[in-house]
């Protein structure tokens, strides 16, 4: 994890193994004139591979590994002139808002159904027969396959005049299944996972001429403290060895020792202990801070 202004476009993002954002703005065809195209890159995965550097209260170095996954999340584009004294919303027209009918998904249902076709008997057969219409036919049974689109709750739209704001929870907390669940794959797609294509988060039209201004536009992931599920947390010092929760809480004049090097007996501390690392160097990448719900990545263009 390094340090990067976030004054460049798209800042280096702590979290960049969990949920990473990519912005673009990019002109539609010559005939439609001040239209753009919002493309957005919004991907959630868990990682089993972040890392951190901290220090215990004596000044030793640590290294922080743990797991990482998002289990809820926003994401919001806010739509500004660079001139801070216009009313951006009086040039600017937001329209074709990915997911902003519920989101759909197929699924496939097999219904068996028992069907009795004529067949002709041949001799000696122990398949059981019935007498239909006077004729003997043997039962059969034939398999029909069907597929349905249900609507899926896990991303929800809402629309002001210079904002969109999305919300998306995992698709298996919908259906029952809460414990473990997290977000994962990208969010501006469509179609089966066969036949994936890429989705422009919007399409707007900003009257540039009026304006006498340029659009900037702005893109926020956010996420609560709480929705950051991390697991698997090692604290190690520089030879790899273990560091206990007591070497870490208490300051010492003495040096590594074997008695010392023992797993931590709490995992909620680990928890609270890596939380509060991740929130400080967050802030520190100069990432929003609301209380508990942080900014975990952002771009603009």
């Amino acid at each position: 994890m390094q340090y990067q202004s976030p004054s460049s476009n798209n800042p280096a993002n702590p979290l960049l193994k969990s949920a990473a954002l990519t912005l673009s703005k990019d002109s539609l065809a010559p005939a439609k004139k001040n239209s753009y195209v919002i493309t957005a890159r919004l991907t959630f995965k868990r990682s089993n591979d972040l890392r951190g550097v901290a220090l215990t209260r004596n000044g030793d170095e640590i290294t922080v590994c743990f797991s990482l996954s998002v289990k809820r999340a926003s994401f919001q584009l806010s739509f500004s002139a660079d001139n801070p004294k216009l009313k951006t919303a009086k040039h600017l027209r937001l329209q074709k808002i990915a997911h902003h009918s519920s989101l759909s998904t197929t699924i496939d249902i097999k219904s068996y159904v028992e069907s009795r076709n004529r067949f002709d008997l041949a001799a000696n057969s122990r398949i059981s027969t019935i007498r239909v219409g006077g004729k003997i036919t043997k039962s059969d049974k034939t398999v029909e396959k069907s597929t349905i689109t249900v609507p899926s709750a896990n991303i929800t739209v809402t629309i002001s005049p210079t904002e969109i704001h999305w919300e998306m929870e995992p698709y298996k907390y919908h259906l029952g299944n809460s414990k473990k669940s997290y977000l994962e794959g990208d969010v501006f797609v469509h179609g089966d996972r066969n036949n994936q294509q890429f989705l422009p988060a919007c399409e707007i039209r900003w009257d540039s001429e009026k304006a006498d201004s340029s659009l900037v536009v702005r893109g926020s992931v956010f996420s609560s403290m709480d929705d950051l599920q991390v697991e698997q947390i090692r604290f190690l010092d520089n030879l790899g060895r273990a560091i206990s929760l007591t070497r870490l809480a208490q300051p010492t004049n003495s040096r590594w020792s074997k008695e010392k090097i023992i797993p931590f007996s709490t995992a909620s501390a680990k928890q609270r202990i890596v939380k509060q690392i991740i929130r400080k160097h967050l802030e520190s990448q100069g990432m929003q801070m609301q209380g508990a719900r942080v900014e975990i990545c952002n771009a603009h263009t």
